[in-house]
């Protein structure tokens, strides 16, 4: 489902296959382990996410929440806070190449990277939320905020607006466009080497992210600690 590789001090983790990469709970896993495996290297500099196929991530796995939504739903939201979170933990700067569709809760992950790169001949970023009547998580809604300028952030979320490559440029949702998917992760790694040059300190790093995302994680938290079961039906299909 995923590899994790490394290239210097730059670990790539990549979302292997020609599927859609929905976040089930065994991707979940993997996902969350390579992320212990970046945190726990001493030689760590930076990590870079990115995609075979033509989907970056397609969002949560729901055909296997539909299976029996009362006792997995619950389960299944909780572990997409956490991995939220845990990106936003990670010890060391992330770059997301985003080589395809990154949509719902691939979008979120998306954001949940400090740079993003994006492919120029295929994909969109796109929420979605509205278009199949559910509410976008209020811990995803300010995550989405801290990373948008206010205009960008009405479009994706009350808009339902599909970001092409271009747009997505154009409005700052990426920092980088390039013409395919080798160029993109390309780009990626190069980026990700300068961060890792800079060979910061890690937990002063870490700390300073999380101080300039406080409500995001003081929100993530708190459903965390409070428990999130009764939250999912309201927000089922993000």
């Amino acid at each position: 489902m995923c590899s994790l590789t490394k290239h210097g001090r730059v670990f790539v983790l990549e979302f292997l296959g020609t599927g859609d990469h929905r976040l089930s709970p065994a991707l979940f896993t993997e996902i969350m382990n390579q992320l212990e495996v970046v945190n726990s290297s001493e030689d760590a500099g930076a990590l870079v996410t990115t995609n075979e196929g033509k989907f970056y991530c397609n969002g949560l796995d729901l055909e296997w929440v539909n299976g029996n939504p009362e006792e997995r739903g619950p389960i299944l939201y909780r572990k997409f806070e956490e991995l939220l979170l845990a990106m936003l933990n990670v010890k060391v700067p992330t770059v997301a190449a985003i080589c395809g569709h990154a949509a719902a809760g691939g979008l979120a992950f998306a954001m949940a990277h400090d740079h993003r790169f994006m492919r120029a001949d295929r994909g969109f970023l796109y929420s979605g939320a509205l278009d199949v009547n559910v509410a976008v998580p209020s811990g995803t809604l300010e995550l989405m905020a801290s990373k948008m300028t206010p205009r960008v952030y009405r479009d994706v979320v009350l808009k339902s607006m599909k970001f092409t490559g271009n747009m997505a440029k154009e409005c700052e949702l990426v920092d980088g466009l390039h013409p395919d998917a080798a160029k993109t992760l390309e780009a990626a790694i190069q980026e990700a080497q300068v961060l890792a040059d800079r060979n910061w300190d890690k937990n002063i790093y870490s700390s300073m992210r999380r101080a300039m995302f406080s409500r995001v994680f003081s929100i993530h938290e708190g459903k965390l600690r409070a428990g999130i079961r009764s939250e999912w039906f309201k927000h089922i299909g993000i």
